[in-house]
């Protein structure tokens, strides 16, 4: 495989580039139901929300497997929108070096792959590690992804309780 991979790591995960979007992602697992919410939002690099997805899917996995599901997730919604230049910033190390480690004996080997391949059908898509801040949107998300049973996919067009819930949490961020 071609070394286009980003490997990038940070303290802190300041705004994106110009014209490069940033995803914010999260999960959170219910062993107890057996599935596990997703929360993924994209924004530019003026924190404007490009699209975002709360998500829930059935099944036991286990924390790592969750973090690379929900970072698969992410991949997906940015090629489906056209996004050409893109950074997931995540707080998941063991999500992150299993990316770049290119080891294929595993058990979310697929979902691996399936970021691997995102990363390389773009001009520009990595990865970066780092402090999560500005990641409520996301956490919100999976919240309202574990309270119901369908998925919600928003692009260009917010529902207006998440549009007051972005704007509410821009101004606490300010």
């Amino acid at each position: 495989m071609e070394n286009r991979l980003k490997l990038e790591m940070y303290k802190q995960v300041n705004a994106p580039k110009h014209e490069c979007v940033k995803l914010n992602v999260d999960v959170a697992i219910d062993d107890a139901l057996g599935f596990i919410g997703i929360g993924v939002v994209a924004k530019d690099d003026r924190g404007v929300v490009l699209g975002a997805v709360s998500r829930r899917m059935v099944g036991l996995f286990s924390p790592h497997v969750g973090e690379c599901l929900v970072t698969r997730e992410g991949a997906q919604l940015v090629l489906s929108c056209g996004f050409s230049k893109w950074i997931v910033e995540m707080d998941a190390l063991n999500v992150y070096k299993t990316v770049y480690s290119f080891i294929q004996r595993s058990v979310e080997a697929n979902v691996i792959d399936d970021i691997r391949d995102s990363c390389l059908q773009v001009g520009s898509g990595s990865i970066c590690y780092g402090s999560c801040k500005g990641n409520s949107i996301a956490h919100f998300l999976v919240r309202l992804a574990l309270s119901n049973s369908f998925s919600r996919v928003w692009l260009d067009v917010l529902s207006k309780f998440l549009s007051s819930f972005v704007k509410t949490n821009i101004i606490d961020l300010e």
